[in-house]
């Protein structure tokens, strides 16, 4: 078989010529397909440029990249790239003695050497075929690529963009290609994509803000219509070049003989008048754009009497008192004249004992005042209704608790040392709290009172044990419990103590707790670990029992 040079003169010359093959098939001539006449071909380098990834590395004449991904075809020996067109004018593996031989790799990395026999690039099909089963189906391929000149190239002087706008589209030529930018939309701008054209369109809008009424009634094409301001009763409008002025022309008048209110007008504002203060149980308030008045009247009872007769100032602004009631002696009567007294008439008189009337010259009568005899410290208390005194015994109850989180352990306990127990909480139901109170883990207590004290601490392993109130300016115990001895080593038994304080003079008491047999972690009480519940390893409970007397 004969074959002939391609020879350019103006057009792409055949690949063989007219003749018949050794076994005597005819050949005719065929034309050769425009990437397979490259101008350049003389100018491709005896060395290759050094590969990289896609769009790779260009010497102007060629072009190599690095570990392109190949992906299967129909056919599981055929594999191309993705766009197939990357395997375009692919150099033959044997050119300028096999420096452009294409190289393949599998996922490990390791080479599948060329071997024609074995598999084959072309840059033509776009495709890398093997001759039988490929050794694995995730490949890549570094190959290098023609990117000269070929036949049907039609040369460019040159692109650019026309006029001094911003939006440039034509970016920059690369491997003979002319990049051009892509139109987007922004804002109010929509852009779409024709047959042959680029529609750009404007799909803005206007809407109304709040819930008066709108100015922008709709859009008809490009046209924005908005609603005309007309100028309603006691309003008026105005149109200046840029501006639309709307005024009120309300005025104001004070009606009756009154102080007036309403003082005049200033440009489009009402002046009023301010309501003062004067005072004299009247106060003046505003509350959205309410203006109050208010009564701030009250009431007092004046001395230490329990009989109060003055209740409470009520919502609405009125007084309540308690109504006097004449009764055992005693008679009221109301004047309907003049200063409107209370007549008050009685004829005192003595049951026995100590008498509520100091003094009796008629018409004035003296009452002494009913009080405990020491406020807060003998437990009873006194009070009134409309018509009775009461009087009662308080009592004075404080719950006092060494609280840990569910859990954990009370601490280590030492041997042989006298330990301070943790107490951080505090609750009474007295209506005297303040006499006793706690600060870290002290306790005070008012030193005119008597107080029976019963309390206790968890421990564990603490053999011959005792706990008790503790003295912190004597450093002594004034109440201190029984010993206590736990049944083994991981027994754990409470140590209690109780007793009655009498007049306490030191300024802080503490719980105290000796342990002769110490123990780590949870020496000084072993958790419960109870879902919901928290840990008390140390109680005292306190009962005032009232003033010594």
């Amino acid at each position: 078989m004969s074959r002939e040079k391609p020879v350019l003169i103006g057009y792409a010359q055949v690949l063989d010529a007219y003749s018949y093959t050794d076994d005597g098939v005819p050949m005719e001539r065929k034309p050769l397909r425009p990437g397979e006449v490259w101008l350049d071909y003389d100018a491709i380098p005896a060395t290759p440029p050094v590969p990289s990834p896609w769009p790779g590395t260009s010497d102007g004449v060629t072009v190599g990249v690095l570990d392109e991904p190949l992906v299967a075809t129909a056919d599981p020996r055929r594999f191309t790239t993705d766009p197939p067109a990357r395997l375009g004018l692919l150099l033959p593996g044997n050119m300028r003695g096999a420096a452009y031989r294409a190289r393949l790799r599998d996922t490990a990395g390791r080479e599948i050497p060329y071997d024609p026999s074995v598999w084959v690039a072309d840059g033509l099909e776009l495709v890398v075929a093997f001759k039988t089963a490929p050794p694995s189906s995730q490949l890549r391929i570094t190959y290098w690529a023609y990117a000269g000149r070929i036949v049907g190239d039609v040369p460019v002087a040159g692109v650019e963009n026309e006029g001094a706008g911003p939006g440039a589209v034509y970016d920059a030529v690369v491997d003979r290609v002319a990049r051009l930018r892509t139109l987007e939309g922004g804002s109010g701008i929509s852009v779409t994509t024709g047959a042959e054209t680029i529609h750009v369109a404007d799909t803005a809008s206007v809407q109304n803000l709040g819930a008066g009424a709108g100015i922008f009634a709709q859009r008809a094409g490009t046209t924005f219509e908005l609603r005309s301001i007309v100028a309603g009763t006691d309003a008026v409008v105005t149109q200046t070049g840029t501006e639309v002025v709307v005024g009120n022309a309300v005025t104001g008048a004070n009606l009756g003989t009154g102080a007036a209110v309403f003082a005049g007008k200033s440009g489009g504002d009402l002046q009023m008048n301010t309501l003062a203060d004067a005072g004299d149980g009247i106060s003046i308030s505003t509350d959205n754009g309410i203006v109050l008045l208010s009564s701030t009247l009250t009431g007092a009872n004046v001395g230490g009497g329990e009989g109060e007769l003055f209740i409470q100032r009520n919502s609405n602004g009125t007084l309540s008192f308690r109504a006097l009631t004449g009764t055992n002696g005693i008679s009221i009567g109301n004047a309907v004249s003049g200063a409107r007294p209370i007549n008050i008439s009685y004829s005192a008189s003595s049951l026995g004992g100590t008498s509520l009337v100091s003094s009796s010259v008629l018409p004035t009568f003296s009452f002494r005042t009913i009080r405990t005899l020491s406020t807060g410290d003998s437990g009873m208390t006194i009070s009134q209704d409309a018509l009775d005194v009461y009087f009662a015994m308080a009592t004075n109850v404080w719950f006092v608790r060494g609280v840990s989180t569910q859990g954990v352990a009370g601490g280590s306990s030492s041997s042989g040392s006298t330990h301070v127990r943790t107490l951080n909480t505090i609750s009474s139901a007295s209506q005297n709290a303040f006499n006793v109170t706690l600060t870290g883990n002290n306790l005070s207590f008012r030193s005119s009172a008597r107080f029976f004290v019963f309390g206790g601490a968890a421990n564990r392993a603490g053999d011959g044990n005792f706990v008790g109130l503790y003295n912190n300016t004597t450093a002594s115990f004034v109440i201190r419990g029984s010993p206590v001895v736990n049944a083994g080593a991981d027994a754990t038994s409470p140590a209690t103590f109780s007793g009655v304080l009498t007049s306490p003079s030191a300024p802080y008491y503490s719980i105290r707790h000796y342990i002769t047999t110490g123990r780590a972690s949870d020496g000084l009480g072993a958790a419960t670990n109870q879902p919901g519940r928290s840990e008390i390893y140390t109680w005292l409970t306190i009962i005032q029992l009232g003033t010594t007397l």
